[in-house]
């Protein structure tokens, strides 16, 4: 049993390790996006032909994909946290997980995210305005 539990953390360690090194690999290449386009289209300038042209246009579409890589992940990242978040209610609160039933569980998760948040934003608003009164 102890080869298991070893066998398990090392698993385990490997795989947390391997997604850590990639999502911040990951990271580094969105952040270094621009940077590679404006590297390329500055070294087609210094050449010239059809590689030149190819050049500037791979580079200034990095340059110009990267705002909208970023919103893509700015929509992508708030679903995925509503998800994470309402299914730790769902998952371990009763009367939600109860409450829920009927949807799948993807649906359900999204639903309490969203319902959750809501009230919360709802309440750091006004929290001010009831602190004053």
């Amino acid at each position: 049993m102890d080869q298991q539990l070893v066998m398990q953390l090392l698993v385990v360690s490997f795989i947390a390790l391997l997604a850590t090194v990639g999502v911040y690999g990951l990271v580094a290449l969105l952040v270094k996006l621009d940077d590679m386009g404006l590297y390329l289209v500055q070294y087609a300038q210094s050449i010239t032909g059809l590689l030149s042209t190819i050049l500037t246009k791979v580079g200034k579409l990095l340059i110009a994909s990267l705002p909208k890589i970023i919103r893509l992940l700015e929509f992508v990242g708030t679903i995925a946290m509503l998800l994470v978040g309402g299914g730790m209610y769902v998952h371990n609160i009763a009367v939600v997980h109860d409450g829920l039933h009927f949807m799948p569980t993807m649906l359900a998760s999204l639903v309490a995210g969203l319902v959750i948040g809501s009230v919360v934003l709802f309440i750091l608003h006004h929290a001010p305005e009831i602190k004053k009164k």
